[in-house]
């Protein structure tokens, strides 16, 4: 007799790392959960917190999908372990702190039918004094690469690129983004 696992097609996996930023957590699942298009799969990477975060995340069963909570060796690696739990069609890291610029950002995409391996928009970055608009050029040149990068909470990867290009890079403490970019 065979037994077949029926995995749900999710449009969107959302990875969100964390450790040790509980009010940035409560506020990223808060700007995920507020999202009007719910088709996406939340895949929450913590890499041991102790300051409160890993109980909030288990009292958030019924927005989170799956839970990763050990050690890991840095952003990077938490980001893979995400990466390897995905089972939507794009994959979009949303990190303790950050959040959607609104409700309808998921609605907006699906909406419009985007379709590429990476899909981007331009970021808003909030300090204490202002929020500053970051607006993104239409087309990316490899110019644009050597001098900048784009924030990785704007950008919608196709998950099928992972398999093909690899996961991020851990011997890059720093830069395993752009090495993925480029």
């Amino acid at each position: 007799m065979n037994i077949f696992q029926v995995k749900e097609k999710y449009k969107f996996t959302i990875i969100t790392i964390n450790k040790n930023n509980f009010d940035g957590l409560i506020k990223t699942i808060d700007s995920i959960r507020n999202q009007t298009y719910k088709n996406f799969q939340l895949v929450v990477v913590d890499g041991g917190s102790t300051d409160g975060s890993y109980d909030f995340i288990k009292s958030q069963l019924n927005s989170i999908n799956c839970i990763i909570h050990e050690p890991d060796s840095g952003i990077y690696d938490a980001q893979n372990k995400g990466i390897k739990q995905a089972l939507g069609e794009y994959i979009i890291f949303l990190n303790a702190g950050d959040s959607f610029s609104g409700p309808d950002v998921l609605e907006s995409f699906v909406q419009h039918n985007y379709v590429g391996d990476v899909v981007y928009g331009n970021v808003n970055l909030v300090y204490p004094d202002q929020v500053v608009e970051r607006i993104y050029p239409d087309q990316i040149t490899f110019d644009y690469w050597l001098n900048s990068v784009l924030c990785h909470q704007v950008v919608f990867f196709k998950k099928d690129l992972f398999p093909v290009f690899g996961l991020f890079d851990l011997k890059l403490k720093f830069c395993s983004d752009h090495k993925m970019f480029y």
